[in-house]
């Protein structure tokens, strides 16, 4: 576990550590869960996760947003669209709000962007891509780990021309 997370206890102290622990330790639980294609249990995992962060740091907290980004995800994944849309705009409120200067919030529009795809909404998509810091942007392609980029060195799909990808092998292998 990030040991960043109990110093966060210890900085909040109206955060109820043991709830708010118990609750970090499920969101990784769950991405395993996910990763090894139980979707269902990974869903339970993420819910009993966010039952204990929304009651030991409450909802607007940062790792409370987290476990509805990573929800959001589980439910992109399941073609649950409406759900994953509910979690990742709480998510996006919280990241937005606390002015997080981490990779939540681009990764989190990034998301929301990808739920609209999925909506068949691509003006939508693209309008939310639009919506965040242009000088901080995630690719589209999910699995790239290259973190922020500016909207000017990411390349714009020649297809549907809603995504934006850092580099060819990105999109080649995003679709």
């Amino acid at each position: 576990m990030d040991p960043s997370i109990w110093n966060d206890v210890q900085i909040h102290p109206n955060v109820d550590g043991e709830l708010f622990l118990a609750g970090a330790g499920l969101d990784d639980q769950a991405l395993s869960l996910q990763k090894q294609g139980d979707y269902l249990g990974a869903e339970k995992v993420y819910l009993q996760a966010l039952q204990l962060k929304l009651a030991g740091a409450g909802d607007d907290h940062i790792t409370t947003a987290q476990t509805r980004n990573g929800l959001g995800e589980l439910y992109i994944i399941m073609r649950k669209f409406d759900e994953a849309e509910d979690q990742l705009k709480r998510a996006l409120a919280v990241f937005k709000a606390i002015n997080s200067q981490t990779l939540d919030a681009p990764v989190t529009i990034e998301n929301l962007a990808q739920v609209y795809e999925g909506k068949g909404d691509l003006q939508k998509a693209l309008d939310t891509r639009l919506s965040g810091d242009p000088n901080r942007m995630v690719c589209s392609n999910t699995d790239c780990m290259r973190g922020y980029f500016k909207k000017g060195d990411l390349k714009t799909c020649s297809i549907c021309k809603v995504t934006f990808y850092c580099g060819k092998d990105c999109q080649a292998s995003a679709i």
